[in-house]
Parts: C-alpha cells; sequence; structure tokens
C-alpha cells in the first residue's frame, strides 16, 4: 500500500561515487524513495476525499440507493446487492492512497513545526480511517503506509485509535501557527472551524461505538467544552466550483453522463410525508406530467431534484444537522445532560436551511411536527435520513448502526437483508493473502452482511 516516488540522484558526484563502488550498500543509497507532499497539496487531498465519498457508481450505488434513498432503474431486484467488485477495489485504493498522501502531509507540518497543519491532517486522517473502517471492517492501520503486505486490526483497536488522535489534533491546535488560507478549501485557514470539526467528528464517531464502549463522560466532556459546529457555517463540506473538472461527481454523472437510472425513491418520499414535508421538491424533482410518480414506466419517475444535481452541490465531510441528531439521540438516552427538543429542533431547522428553506418554514414544519418523546429514537432517526440525502455513504452507514428507518430489502434480492459492510478488495486475497485470512477468520466470513464491530 505503500505510494512511492523515485529520485535518482544524477550529479556528477553522485554518478561517479556509485561507478566507483560495488558494495551492496552503495548500490542501496542509489535512491531515495519519498513521498513528497507539502500543504500545498492539501486541496487535492481534500478534493479527492470528496469525489471518492460521492461517486456514484460507488456511493450512489453501494450507499444512497441500499439506504433506498433514491432508486437505480437499471437494476432488477436479483442484482441490488451486488456490488461491481471493480469499484470496491477502487473505493479501498483511493482512500488508502490518501491516507498515504496525509500521513506525507503530518511529516511534512512536523519538518516546518507548524502544529495547526498537523492537526488539520490528523484530522483528514481521522475521516479517511473511520470511513474506510466503517466501510470495510476490520482493516490495516498501523502498517496501512510502512508495508506492501500490511496486517490487518480490529475495528475495535483502530476505532480506540481514532478517537486518541482526534484528543491529540485538540491539543496541537493553536492561535500562532498559520493555515495557509489559499490552500484550505475547507475552512480558508481558519483553526478554529477545524478544531469545531477535530470535537464534532469526535462526537460522531464516539456515538458509533456507543453500543460497544462507555461514552458518556467523553461526550459530556465534548459538550462542557463548548467546541462543537454551532452552524450550518462551521460544518466540513467542500465547496466545488461547478468549473472545469470541479464539479460534484453526482452532476457529473447523472447530469453530464445522462445517467438518468438514478431516480427518486418512493421510500424517501414516504418519509417526507408523502409530499407534505416542504423539503420534498428541493430532494424530489417532479417528472414531465408535473407529478410525483416512483412507478410504472421508466421516463415518468420522478428525478432527484436539481439542488442535489448540481455542479457545484457542495460534498458534505459532516453536516450541522447531522451532528444535532446525534447530540439528540445521545440526550434521549441519557449519555449526556442537554435538553432533547432543543437540540432535534436545532437539526431540523439545520436541515431546511441546507436545503435553502427558510426558518419561517422549518418553524411551521415544527409545529406540525413537534418532537415526540414516545417514539423518540425513530423519529430522530428519520429526520437524520432527511438530512443525509445524498450524503455519500453516511445514510446507509446510520442506518447500519441505528436501524432507522426500517427498510424492507427487495422481494427479489440476492439478500434478504441491507447488507453490512463491503467484500475486501479481491488484489488483498492475492497480494497480501496471509492478513486477508486472518482477518477473515478474526472478523468472520468476507460477505456483505457479516457485522461490523460497532453493530454487535
Amino acid at each position: 500500500m505503500k505510494k512511492k516516488l523515485t529520485f535518482v540522484f544524477a550529479t556528477t558526484l553522485l554518478l561517479f561515487t556509485f561507478f566507483a563502488c560495488n558494495s551492496d550498500d552503495d548500490v542501496n543509497n542509489q535512491e531515495e524513495t519519498v513521498n513528497i507532499v507539502t500543504e500545498e497539496n492539501l486541496p487535492d487531498i481534500i478534493r479527492a476525499l470528496s469525489n471518492t465519498n460521492y461517486r456514484v457508481e460507488a456511493s450512489g450505488d453501494m450507499g444512497i440507493a441500499w439506504s433506498q434513498q433514491i432508486q437505480k432503474l437499471q437494476y432488477n431486484d436479483e442484482t441490488r446487492y451486488i456490488p461491481r467488485q471493480g469499484e470496491v477495489d477502487n473505493i479501498w485504493s483511493s482512500l488508502y492512497s490518501r491516507i498515504d498522501d496525509i500521513e506525507a502531509l503530518i511529516n511534512y507540518a512536523e519538518a516546518n513545526d507548524n502544529d495547526n497543519l498537523k492537526a488539520t491532517a490528523l484530522v483528514l486522517k481521522v475521516y479517511t480511517f473511520a470511513l474506510i473502517t466503517d466501510l470495510f471492517g476490520d482493516v490495516p492501520y498501523f502498517e496501512a503506509s510502512i508495508s506492501d503486505t500490511p496486517a490487518y486490526d480490529l475495528q475495535e483497536t483502530i476505532y480506540g485509535e481514532l478517537i486518541s488522535t482526534l484528543e491529540q489534533s485538540n491539543q496541537l491546535f493553536n492561535t500562532t501557527d498559520v493555515i495557509n488560507s489559499n490552500f484550505d478549501v475547507l475552512y480558508q485557514g481558519d483553526a478554529n472551524k477545524w478544531k469545531r470539526f477535530s470535537n464534532s467528528l469526535k462526537f460522531k464517531i464516539l456515538m458509533r461505538a456507543s453500543n460497544n464502549l462507555s461514552v458518556n463522560a467523553q461526550l459530556q466532556e465534548l459538550i462542557d467544552n463548548g467546541n462543537l459546529f454551532n452552524a450550518n457555517t462551521e460544518e466540513a463540506k467542500y465547496n466545488y466550483s461547478g468549473i472545469g473538472d470541479d464539479k460534484n461527481p453526482i452532476h457529473e454523472t447523472i447530469v453530464e453522463g445522462e445517467r438518468h437510472e438514478y431516480r427518486s425513491s418512493a421510500v424517501l418520499f414516504s418519509h417526507l410525508n408523502n409530499g407534505l414535508d416542504p423539503r420534498t421538491s428541493k430532494m424530489i424533482g417532479l417528472n414531465q406530467n408535473g407529478e410525483y410518480v416512483f412507478g410504472g414506466f421508466d421516463g415518468l419517475i420522478s428525478p432527484i431534484a436539481e439542488l442535489y444535481l448540481r455542479a457545484d452541490a457542495p460534498g458534505y465531510f459532516l453536516s450541522y444537522s447531522e451532528l444535532e441528531f446525534l447530540i439528540t439521540e445521545a440526550a434521549y438516552k441519557g449519555y449526556i445532560n442537554v435538553p432533547v427538543e432543543s437540540h432535534y429542533n436545532a437539526g431540523v431547522m439545520a436541515s431546511f436551511k441546507a436545503n435553502e428553506l427558510t426558518n419561517d418554514e422549518a418553524l411551521s414544519f415544527l409545529s406540525t411536527n413537534p418532537y415526540d418523546s414516545s417514539n423518540a429514537l425513530e423519529q430522530i432517526g428519520i429526520q437524520k435520513y432527511l438530512a443525509l440525502f445524498c450524503q455519500g455513504f453516511e445514510a446507509w452507514t446510520e442506518y447500519r448502526r441505528t436501524g432507522f428507518p426500517e427498510l424492507i430489502p427487495p422481494v427479489d434480492a440476492v439478500l434478504d437483508q441491507v447488507p453490512s459492510r463491503l467484500n475486501y478488495p479481491i488484489f488483498e486475497q492475492t497480494t497480501n493473502t496471509v492478513n486477508y485470512n486472518q482477518a477473515v477468520l478474526s472478523q468472520g466470513e468476507d460477505n456483505l452482511i457479516t457485522p461490523l464491530w460497532w453493530q454487535e
């Protein structure tokens, strides 16, 4: 998995020395293998992560469609849960390539004594590894960037490392070191917003592990410290320019690629109160007859709405609305001491704002659809599901964790349940056989329904 860039020294002196000496030690010195990454590579890392998470053939087919936020008309029921192995392999390779880049960026930040840049890179490392392990389960972590045949680590162990790494990043952020605003395409050099992202990401990771770890004290500490997202303007998202190659992959595939088999879902429509929720028109488009239709002739089935098909639609890493619904869930379960209803309302209002609706529209919705403590977890789950519309793999992952909203697999699907994970890449079986076999022995059969650690 090591990413290598090789430079051969070619000065007269070095060439003379090379040919004059015959020892193995001298031969080994003819090359230096390094991964050259500087602060200028930060935009490429962030954009590549967003692209991987929004690539329709990957996160669309195996995330948004599996969570039934959209439907793909080309798929019949028998093939609904059969992923394209090439795409699975690409996801793995792309994300681990980013890990190599991030590790190199950490080294660059350390060499330049820039703690803010190092902390930023650590946050991106945690985000990327969390995505990898939440897709596959046990994966290489400690040896990922130092070995071509790395050992796999338990997801439980990886989660412990992710949490401690975010604690490290939180301590490194300061008011002195400069993050170049020209290269920081998430927060334009604002270290305080990066710190809020770090803490909000930690809150999410703790909640994902909450069935298996005691997280109350750490969650409450995050609440008490107050360094979490407080508004949509602080959430972590990459704003595509919509120009040239810098376009949201959903737009590139469905609009520019004319892949119109990706359509809106009756399941999504039902959770939008059959069209009565004001967010309906922002998520689901009317068909050519000006109607919402989800069955029958393909050409009449409602498309995805324009807001989510724009070339400049943002790529979310973590939204404010998702954080607020996680806080709401934690409060309802007694993990933290905050008012449940106020955070639920904040989550709904943040979702409305993200869908370019007004506060008045959100308040009107809440007045007729108030928080219901008797059905809280399902209500929170459904609202989070709506807030995560088209956000890569995240809706599928949160469904796997919470079971909300209830999803019924297609009648003739190859599986009788929504998949729990992606299978490992084919090349891991052939190039990293010993460690692959050990991972399967430890985690369970390498198929789509083997549960992850945080699901057990």
